[in-house]
């Protein structure tokens, strides 16, 4: 599962990224088509990885007929090192990422780590990022919200509750993977699946920094449930919905590298691809290239509902 997450999140890192060159005002086409393509680098780690995953592409200039496969660049040499040991991560041509099992170098918090990444061209990039200690999450609350009077229908969430590391800036994200049994409509029968909780408006608020609550009780923006099963129920009790339900609620205490590069991801999904909003200048902590490597500690309670 944790392999599957690190995919999913690199993969939406690249697609979103790749291809976008510094954001300038009147520039020409013909400039925009003549920019030099960069290194792009998109990886994450933490303590609680089983597989060590790197993305490695190549940026395209905007106005390029280029796919983003061909973009990608397998015979890189990937290297991440601790101060103290190096390891070598393998391209794997069925997932297209450059990996490793996090046996051969585990990721402990409080300890730098070094990515660099080298093209069969000669170009280099690297980064540095440390991975922050993990936050327990003091509590995990269920509760609902009528929605229509008359009929008493609800919607469920869920909220959390974690204390902040005191005298330093934090950076939190939060998510939650609701799993589930429930019974096909009009019949006896029951289906298992799983789906994520939707945290604030349209699932976007899930980066949350403590900002001036130093040291205080932060908590999250309500998770909602699997609202569209809810809400189409015939019955408003969430018992009779579901034959069984757990919520997997987890805290990611990210450092500064992850947040700024998901932040400006959430802001860019916000506006849609707008061409009339304001421009947000695309972060990277990749010297050299664009990209994101940066690092996270997860915590995680399992609360049983039914």
């Amino acid at each position: 599962m944790k392999h599957f997450l690190n995919y999913i999140l690199s993969a939406v890192c690249v697609v979103s990224l790749i291809g976008c060159e510094q954001t300038q005002s009147n520039v020409s086409p013909a400039d925009l088509s003549h920019m030099a393509p960069k290194l792009f680098v998109a990886a994450f780690i933490s303590p609680q990885d089983t597989i060590l995953t790197v993305k490695v592409s190549e940026s395209t200039p905007l106005l390029s007929t280029t796919t983003l496969s061909s973009g990608e660049i397998p015979h890189a040499a990937v290297t991440l090192s601790d101060g103290q040991k190096t390891i070598s991560l393998l391209y794997d041509s069925r997932l297209r990422f450059h990996r490793v099992s996090a046996r051969m170098l585990p990721i402990i918090a409080g300890k730098d780590y070094t990515l660099v990444v080298k093209a069969p061209d000669g170009r280099r990039v690297e980064a540095t990022c440390r991975v922050p200690g993990a936050v327990p999450l003091k509590a995990v609350r269920f509760d609902s919200v009528t929605t229509e009077a008359a009929t008493g229908k609800k919607r469920y969430f869920i909220q959390m509750q974690w204390q902040d590391v005191p005298r330093e800036t934090n950076y939190y994200r939060t998510m939650a993977i609701f799993t589930y049994t429930r019974r096909n409509e009009g019949t006896r029968t029951f289906r298992p699946d799983s789906s994520y909780a939707t945290f604030g408006e349209g699932g976007r608020i899930t980066l949350l920094p403590d900002g001036s609550a130093d040291g205080q009780t932060l908590g999250s923006e309500r998770g909602y449930l699997a609202a569209s099963l809810l809400d189409t129920a015939r019955s408003v009790q969430f018992g009779r919905v579901f034959r069984s339900a757990t919520v997997r609620a987890n805290l990611f205490h990210v450092d500064k590298n992850y947040y700024d590069y998901h932040r400006y991801l959430e802001v860019h999904r916000a506006t849609n691809d707008n061409p009339f909003t304001e421009p947000v200048p695309l972060p990277t902590n990749i010297q050299g290239g664009l990209g994101c490597f940066g690092a996270y500690n997860r915590s995680t309670v399992v609360l049983r509902l039914r």
